[in-house]
């Protein structure tokens, strides 16, 4: 039986074709599911979707995302709880459905503890992809950053980069492609206390 299906994001290719995904609660707790349609709109998955991950989650969902590279596949990154405490993941899945990440996808994250989540990924031409989220760090926020060559390889070391401070929250970082490979950041600079917040845009 099929339960809430929650978060649906969409990702198209050039060709017309598209990606789905979507948490589903058809099981005994929130499940990742994606389906890739043709152009014409026809499921070319099973046709209740491609199971990504049913590791645990969260009983309140975080906002995620997905991408389509320039080679047809789709990449998913997400929040979830599968080493006790939130991390985010990253899942490249082919046309034909393969997990071409592994089964259970990248771990980007350090098991620090805090809250992680909203992850956003940018694609750039060589393939690779940038993937921001925000983590608390006691009373503010600090934004973090990791990037995946297209065989899955973390590029700047093991651990994700950390842009923050503790006199200001940086929150929902959201890179985008630019020049010569390169990702623009931009992001909110919280300051002050509930409900007297100044929020400004920076870019990095």
């Amino acid at each position: 039986t099929l339960g809430p299906q929650d978060l649906p994001k969409v990702a198209a290719y050039p060709d017309g074709s598209s990606y789905v995904s979507w948490f589903d609660l058809r099981g005994k707790g929130y499940a990742l599911y994606i389906q890739r349609l043709s152009p014409e709109g026809e499921p070319l998955f099973a046709p209740q979707g491609l199971l990504v991950s049913g590791h645990p989650h969260a009983t309140s969902l975080s906002d995620y995302d997905l991408k389509c590279d320039k080679e047809g596949n789709a990449i998913i990154a997400f929040t979830d709880y599968r080493t006790g405490g939130p991390d985010i993941f990253v899942y490249k899945i082919s046309p034909k459905g393969e997990f071409l990440w592994g089964n259970d996808g990248i771990k980007i994250s350090q098991s620090t503890g805090n809250y992680q989540a909203q992850p956003k990924i940018a694609i750039t031409e060589d393939g690779s992809a940038t993937v921001a989220w925000t983590e608390t760090q006691g009373t503010t926020q600090r934004f973090a950053i990791q990037r995946l060559s297209s065989e899955g390889k973390k590029l700047w070391g093991e651990d994700p980069e950390y842009h923050g401070h503790r006199e200001a929250s940086f929150e929902v970082p959201q890179p985008v492609p630019s020049d010569s490979n390169s990702v623009i950041v931009i992001y909110n600079v919280v300051t002050g206390n509930f409900p007297q917040l100044n929020v400004a845009i920076a870019a990095e």
